[in-house]
């Protein structure tokens, strides 16, 4: 059996700083219930902020497999970049 391509990951990010905050939602959410805590680091100038929506959540796309490890490796590409 053929394996999938790997999901597109949405995510949003913003702000300004040296700290990251990785906001990531629950089971049957999206990342659209962080709005105001993504609006109160901003307002606060606290940091940058991601929020993705999870594989087969939200805006990204649905995938063959869900486990731990997938949203991990998911997640890490989002953040490599970030170092606090």
């Amino acid at each position: 059996m053929a394996r999938n391509k790997t999901p597109e990951i949405y995510s949003e990010s913003g702000g300004d700083g040296e700290t990251t905050y990785l906001l990531l939602h629950g089971l049957g959410a999206t990342g659209d219930v962080w709005q105001g805590i993504r609006d109160h680091i901003d307002e606060n100038k606290l940091g940058r902020w991601v929020i993705p929506d999870m594989r087969g959540h939200g805006r990204s796309d649905w995938a063959e497999t869900y486990g731990l490890g997938e949203h991990s490796t998911d997640i890490a590409e989002l953040v490599r970049d970030h170092e606090r």
